[in-house]
C-alpha cells in the first residue's frame, strides 16, 4: 500500500525518531521545583512553536491533541464570555471536530449558525456580515481545509472583527509546513495547533490564547487553561517538529510541488477534474469523471487515501457537498495528500495503480 494520506497523519520525522527513546527516558513532573530542567524542555518547545507561528511564547498551552485544543477554544471561550453574547458562527466546510463541538454548544443554550460557502470554497463575506449580530461573540474558521487544501485568507475576517468586535478562532491544524501563519500579525484570539500533521508525534497538540482572552477550562485542576501532568517528551518532539517545518519550509514546499506536478501529469490518460485548483499543493482532491464504486474501491485497495476526512464517519464528504458539488461527483472523488518524505517512485506507482484501476 502506498501512503498518500498525510493530511490524516504524518509519520514521525526520522530525526525525531532518533530522539524518541532519549526523550522518554527522563521521568518526572515539570511542575516539580526539584526538576526545573523538565520545565525548561517545555519552555524551549513553546519557543520553537511560537517562532514558527509568530506569537508570544507564554501564550502556548499544550493539550492532548488538536481535538482537545479546538474543544477547549470553542466551548471554553463560549462559556467564559456567555454573558457578552450567545451567538457563534462557523462554516459548513469546517472539520467535524469544530462542527460537533458547536452542535454541543447548541444543546446548552448557544445560538449556532453554520454558513454555506461559495462553490469555490471561499467565504461569502456579504452573507457573513449580514449574519453577525450584537450577540455574536465568536467565529471559527479553518485556515487550510483538510479535505481540499483550500486556503482561507484571514485579512477579511480580521477586518470584520475590528468592525463588529467578535472573537476569532482559527483551526490551523493543516497549516504548519504548508502555509505561513502569523498569529501576532493578525492579532488572532484562539489558534488550534496539531503535532502529527507536520511529522511530530501523535497525542500532543497546542492552543494559542491571546493575552486579552480567557477560557473556562474543560479539565479542572491547578491550571486556568489545562490541568494535568504534561508529557515533556511529546512536547519536546512537537517543538522540534515545528522547528524542522520552519527551517525546511521552502525545500519541502518545492518537493511537494514537484510531487503534485508529476502525479497529475501521469493521470492525463484518464478523465478527471480537480475539486480545488488553488489550494496548498500537499492536498489533491480529484473527481474521477468515469469512475464507479468499484473503481474507487480498487484505487483504495492499493493507496491510502480518503473519500473525505479520515475522521468523518458520515460517508460522502460534507465539505464537497457544502461546495455544491453533486453527490455523484462527491462519491467518485478522493483526497490524496503528500508528505515531505513521499518519493517520486511512490507517486509514479500510485498514478499507475489509479490508471490500472480504471481498466
Amino acid at each position: 500500500m502506498i501512503y498518500l494520506d498525510h493530511a490524516a497523519s504524518t509519520p514521525l520525522h526520522p530525526e525525531l525518531q532518533d530522539e524518541l527513546i532519549s526523550a522518554f527516558k527522563e521521568t518526572g513532573n515539570s511542575q516539580s521545583k526539584q526538576q526545573p530542567h523538565l520545565k525548561a524542555i517545555i519552555n524551549i518547545s513553546k519557543a520553537q512553536i511560537a517562532k514558527t507561528v509568530q506569537c508570544d511564547t507564554n501564550r502556548i498551552f499544550f493539550t492532548s491533541g488538536a481535538s482537545e485544543s479546538i474543544n477547549t477554544a470553542l466551548i471554553g471561550a463560549a462559556n467564559f464570555y456567555k454573558n457578552s453574547g450567545n451567538h457563534i458562527i462557523s462554516f459548513a466546510t469546517e472539520h467535524q471536530v469544530v462542527l460537533k463541538a458547536l452542535t454541543y454548544l447548541g444543546t446548552i443554550g448557544f445560538k449556532v449558525t453554520i454558513l454555506d460557502v461559495l462553490p469555490n470554497g471561499s467565504i461569502d463575506y456579504k452573507v457573513l456580515e449580514k449574519t453577525i449580530t450584537p450577540s455574536t461573540i465568536l467565529i471559527s474558521l479553518n485556515h487550510v481545509c483538510n479535505e481540499t487544501g483550500h486556503v482561507h485568507q484571514l485579512e477579511p475576517l480580521c477586518d470584520l472583527r475590528k468592525k463588529h468586535g467578535f472573537m476569532l478562532h482559527v483551526d490551523a491544524c493543516q497549516s504548519i509546513g504548508k502555509v505561513k501563519l502569523k498569529i501576532n500579525h493578525h492579532d488572532l484570539d484562539f489558534v488550534s495547533l496539531s503535532s502529527h500533521k507536520c511529522n511530530g508525534p501523535q497525542g500532543i497538540g497546542a492552543l494559542y490564547i491571546h493575552p486579552r482572552r480567557h477560557i473556562t477550562p474543560l479539565i479542572h485542576g491547578s491550571s486556568p487553561v489545562r490541568s494535568g501532568t504534561m508529557s515533556h517528551a511529546l512536547i519536546q518532539l512537537m517543538g522540534h517538529a515545528y522547528e524542522k517545518c520552519e527551517h525546511d519550509y521552502m525545500f519541502n514546499l518545492r518537493h511537494i510541488q514537484k510531487l503534485r506536478h508529476n502525479f497529475l501529469s501521469k493521470l492525463t490518460d484518464i478523465p478527471y477534474h480537480l475539486n480545488e485548483e488553488n489550494g496548498v499543493p500537499h492536498i489533491v482532491n480529484i473527481c474521477f469523471d468515469n469512475a464507479n464504486e468499484q473503481t474507487i474501491q480498487r484505487i483504495r485497495e492499493g493507496i491510502f487515501c480518503q473519500p473525505s476526512s479520515a475522521c468523518f464517519d458520515g460517508g460522502a464528504s460534507h465539505v464537497l457537498k457544502a461546495r455544491k458539488i453533486s453527490l455523484k461527483d462527491t462519491l467518485r472523488s478522493l483526497r490524496f495528500s503528500f508528505g515531505i518524505h513521499t518519493t517520486l517512485k511512490e507517486i509514479n506507482a500510485a498514478a499507475q495503480h489509479i490508471i490500472q484501476s480504471h481498466q
